[in-house]
């Protein structure tokens, strides 16, 4: 028999008992709290009713129950818990077009999940910039279509010349973090223009890569030499190379960028050149950086 809710509504019904057996479970409540408006209840009674909600809505639905710092256990448990409480509202002949819209939801969740991880293990955790693996597939990508389409592309590599005169001298790590996220935005800022993608490359590193398309390799100069030259930009150094010019394999471009061009602008200043450079930027007005302040023994 169907269960009757306020004024006989099954929607209410499940509404109702779900938010009831959430206050009965404090663990349960202290994660789905933010999630108890969510519109899921409705579109499974129409979609188990027939009325053409079908998986769409309850999908959208689903999704909305995810928020940032909720474990996947913890989003299906309220699935499940949601999916009890369902049952026990509508009638037998409901009950199979419940399960399918209940299996809509789940495939929903863990498919965000599965898409949020992917996301993770592909962004750099300080700069929210793509990391190594990404750049690594780009790049090989990049010459594949070179070889088969023609066309050509160019790729830079760079890296700061100050870290640890930050880190030791400056504010500790979270200088040096600082002294990374901000050269990191304005790298990316700097070769909008351009077409240019960038990547931190190495994650505990002070090395950036951007790859252009269809840019050539004196325009990409030209425009790491102007960033250089900014007065509120930290020191860095940088080497580009070309292909299909300078090499056709992603291996041959990272040797002659990195290891070659970029070498060959470091090594024309001492290792204390570079430092005293770094040194003069950082007592500068341009440092912005703020250490967090200890909270005080009458606020602790």
């Amino acid at each position: 028999m169907e269960a009757h809710g306020p004024a006989g509504d099954p929607v209410a019904a499940i509404d109702a008992a779900w938010r009831r057996r959430c206050r009965e479970d404090e663990l349960l409540l202290r994660t789905i709290e933010p999630s108890l408006d969510s519109d899921l209840p409705a579109a499974l009674v129409e979609a188990a009713a027939g009325q053409g909600a079908g998986g769409d809505r309850i999908i959208d639905q689903a999704r909305g129950l995810i928020r940032t710092g909720a474990s996947v256990e913890e989003v299906l448990r309220q699935l499940f818990l949601l999916g009890s409480v369902a049952t026990a509202a509508l009638a037998e002949e409901h009950k199979p077009r419940l399960v399918e819209g209940l299996g809509y939801a789940a495939e929903a969740i863990a498919g965000t999940y599965v898409m949020r991880a992917e996301h993770v293990s592909q962004t750099d955790r300080l700069t929210g910039l793509p990391n190594d693996r990404v750049l690594e597939r780009d790049l090989a990508g990049a010459v594949a279509r070179v070889e088969t389409e023609g066309g050509s592309f160019a790729v830079a590599f760079l890296d700061l010349d100050g870290l640890k005169v930050a880190n030791d001298e400056f504010g500790g790590h979270l200088a040096g973090d600082h002294y990374i996220k901000r050269f990191g935005a304005q790298l990316l800022e700097a070769v909008r223009e351009v077409r240019g993608r960038v990547y931190r490359w190495h994650e505990h590193g002070d090395e950036f890569c951007v790859l252009f398309r269809d840019v050539s390799r004196e325009r990409v100069e030209g425009a790491l030499h102007e960033l250089r030259d900014r007065s509120d930009v930290a020191p860095f150094s940088y080497g580009v190379a070309a292909c299909p010019d300078d090499a056709l394999d992603a291996e041959g471009l990272q040797v002659i960028a990195d290891d070659e061009r970029l070498y060959e602008m470091k090594n024309s200043h001492t290792r204390e050149q570079r430092s005293a450079a770094a040194r003069e930027w950082l007592d500068s007005e341009h440092w912005d950086f703020e250490p967090p302040t200890a909270p005080s023994s009458a606020t602790r």
